[in-house]
């Protein structure tokens, strides 16, 4: 038999001057048949402990929303950030967009500068 809270044998601590009585070993005995009788039939305390946390979660009501929060709040914010997604994509298009405007206005005066005479040439 061992010491549940170290590990070691019983019997090793009465080699090391620790008395052990009766109640030591019916502790251990208790806790092992406990132990034994938990692996043995789980199921039972499994239920137990489903029960126990039901019964805690009804003793702690979560809170109510209120019927503003709810029908008035809680759309807006999802309608606000549907139009910061929108607004984002339409930002980062309208960017390209321009971005490739500037280039190809470039490119065209580019051409029109080379295919000019020399004369308009400055």
């Amino acid at each position: 038999m061992t010491n549940p809270n170290t590990g070691v044998p019983l019997e090793n601590l009465e080699s090391h001057g620790h008395s052990t009585n009766a109640k030591v070993h019916a502790k251990c005995e208790a806790m092992e048949e406990g132990c034994s009788f938990v692996h043995a039939n789980p199921l039972p305390f499994i239920l137990g402990a489903f029960g126990v946390g039901i019964a805690i979660a009804l003793l702690f009501p979560r809170p109510q929303r209120s019927q503003r929060e709810r029908y008035v709040e809680d759309p807006l914010d999802e309608l606000k950030e549907l139009l910061r997604g929108t607004g984002r994509r339409l930002t980062h298009s309208a960017d390209e967009t321009r971005d490739g405007t500037v280039s190809a206005l470039h490119e065209a005066l580019k051409k029109v500068k080379s295919s000019m005479p020399a004369v308009f040439k400055s």
